[in-house]
């Protein structure tokens, strides 16, 4: 059964080890919750596998409960505009994100936070003038000079650029979400001032 398993999950990555886990997890839902995906932040991290992360995209996205998954590109962001220090821990990003935005928005604030982290905002080869966000919310450029305060760029400025990535990727492009792009502009502009 292993290596079945491990066959289906090849593609993403530590297939063996992410094999062993779904096999003791299918057993434990079986075993300890009558074969149902538990419903609770508790109840999800006992099962092999689940971190804090998975078990709040599963409350999100499974259950629609309000929560507040951080990946690496929620996590990334949240730090290079500013928001958290480069040393804070993924429930520190957590808070912040939380208390920036309402609670009944965060299902989708996080969904198009990864979104924008992959279309536009990148870890590697990232020019923070190209990024409709980063262009002014970057508090500091390459080499760790301090960077000139700008003005947030205006919706129509942003929804004229062009995405560094294709959209042939078939991801949801950011830029096309106007409305979500201004409530976060709001928010972050009054949760923070540009320096």
């Amino acid at each position: 059964m292993l290596v079945s398993t491990s066959m289906a999950v090849r593609s993403v990555g530590l297939a063996p080890t992410k094999s062993r886990n779904l096999i003791k997890m299918a057993q434990m839902l079986l075993d300890n919750f009558d074969g149902k995906v538990p419903s609770t932040m508790e109840e999800l991290v006992q099962l092999p596998g689940v971190g804090r992360k998975t078990a709040s995209v599963i409350l999100c996205q499974a259950f629609g409960q309000p929560s507040m998954p951080v990946d690496t590109h929620i996590h990334r962001l949240t730090v290079r505009w500013g928001l958290a220090p480069a040393n804070a821990t993924v429930q520190h990003v957590e808070a912040v994100l939380s208390e920036l935005f309402p609670r009944d928005s965060w299902g989708a604030i996080h969904l198009q936070l990864i979104y924008f982290g992959r279309e536009w905002c990148q870890a590697r080869r990232h020019e923070a003038k190209d990024c409709p966000i980063c262009s002014w919310a970057c508090t500091k450029q390459k080499g760790g000079r301090k960077k000139d305060s700008r003005r947030p760029r205006s919706l129509a400025e942003i929804s004229k650029m062009s995405s560094p990535k294709k959209a042939s990727k078939q991801i949801i492009l950011y830029s096309e979400r106007l409305k979500a792009l201004a409530e976060f502009e709001d928010a972050f502009i009054n949760k923070k001032t540009c320096t």
